[in-house]
């Protein structure tokens, strides 16, 4: 991938760095390739991964849906016009909860006896609206350990247990209230996963309590939604990307005649559409280690293990001389890339440009240690357009240092 543009428009306009690029010829490749391989399936992106308007306007346009955490989100995905929303998440509002039941086109996940509550205030001060809803479901073993915070922690916040008295009440209300309408059984289980048979064990597992509800109630959810986790889009993985799919296809439609299958992608959407180009500031040797400490600092890239940082410029070679890229502040988590190798040792001065940054980096944008930076966004036609200005984030330093 060349950054010739990139650089003669970061020059021309006389740009500091750091300076981040979402690119939206990027971010059709993983879109295409759910779309290709994943037959019938609804998509919705996680808006909590990217709040850059002019990419969530860019999916919304692909006809896709969006799935919203809270109130802030849900506006933001009407003001990008998106279609469809998904609204999970706790500890809504009833004015917010009001807000969504009232409006077209949007799902309400239920996600406690709490929410149950104002869905039926709702419905009695509404005579003649109809709410679409969903629950969000947990099949794991209770008695099985994992990991604190684990998608699968028997203590995790997220989703409700089939024989939880939120699920009986939320079925309750399925049953006794005709406008109250199933919608959708949602599930979220895993993070960076490539593993097919993790997929297909759930929706056999969910298949199989769907088709207990159905004798038991004669009642059932119109969808099926397998949540995201899906591990960052990257062109080496596309073969196995290409088999994941495949499998949850054909273990869906093996499973489910009546049901529509959902899915809720949000980094491997977004985060291979992101680059950011930094300046090399210093370089540090460590025994036989070369730390390059660059101005990207954590106000451009949260600091996760989770992230799929990839150096792009230098290119990496498979030998040479073993590097880490960091920023000047001296906590560990701040380390940019662990381990790479180079050929060839850049000088102080020069451009660095890292990749998979367009999820859960510019959501988190704060001054800690570092101002927020100069966004910009490539378009289709290769046009770029500066979406935040020099002028914008003095106006943000001015509101945080008053």
């Amino acid at each position: 991938m060349s950054f010739d543009k990139e650089i003669d428009f970061i020059e021309k306009n006389n740009l500091s760095t750091p300076i981040m690029f979402f690119n939206e010829t990027l971010a059709l490749e993983p879109l295409n390739l759910i779309k290709q391989h994943l037959k019938n399936v609804e998509i919705y992106y996680a808006v909590k991964s990217c709040y850059n308007v002019p990419l969530l306007r860019f999916f919304a346009q692909q006809k896709i849906g969006a799935e919203v955490m809270s109130e802030l989100e849900f506006d933001l995905a009407k003001k990008c016009k998106f279609n469809n929303i998904i609204v999970n998440g706790m500890g809504r509002s009833f004015s917010f909860t009001e807000k969504v039941l009232n409006s077209t086109d949007t799902i309400f996940i239920v996600d406690s006896n709490r929410d149950l509550d104002i869905v039926k205030k709702f419905l009695e001060k509404n005579k003649r609206k109809n709410c679409r809803l969903g629950i969000r479901i947990r099949l794991n073993d209770k008695k099985k350990n994992y990991s604190d915070n684990h998608y699968l922690d028997p203590l995790n916040k997220l989703g409700n247990y089939i024989d939880s008295d939120v699920y009986g009440n939320f079925l309750s209300l399925i049953e006794t209230e005709n406008r109250a309408i199933w919608d959708i059984v949602h599930l979220h289980f895993t993070i960076n996963e490539l593993n097919p048979s993790v997929y297909t064990k759930a929706i056999e597992e969910v298949k199989q309590h769907i088709d207990l509800i159905k004798k038991q109630k004669n009642i059932y959810p119109k969808r099926v939604d397998l949540g995201g986790g899906f591990e960052v889009y990257s062109k080496d993985l596309v073969d196995k990307f290409k088999t994941l799919f495949m499998e949850i296809e054909k273990s869906f439609s093996k499973n489910f005649s009546y049901q529509k299958l959902v899915v809720e992608p949000g980094r491997f959407l977004s985060a291979y559409s992101g680059y950011v180009f930094g300046k090399i500031i210093d370089i540090k040797q460590v025994q036989h280690k070369y730390w390059l400490i660059t101005d990207i600092g954590t106000n451009v890239l949260i600091p996760n293990s989770n992230a799929r940082y990839k150096l792009l410029y230098p290119k990496p070679s498979i030998s040479g001389h073993l590097v880490g890229v960091t920023d000047g502040i001296t906590s560990g988590v701040n380390n940019v890339i662990e381990r790479e190798y180079l050929k060839n040792l850049p000088n102080i001065g020069d451009y660095m440009v890292v990749g998979n940054v367009g999820g859960y980096t510019d959501v988190y944008s704060t001054f800690w240690g570092y101002s927020p930076f100069v966004v910009c966004n490539k378009y289709e036609n290769s046009k770029i357009k500066i979406t935040r200005t020099i002028k914008d984030i003095k106006k943000l330093h001015k509101i945080f240092f008053k």
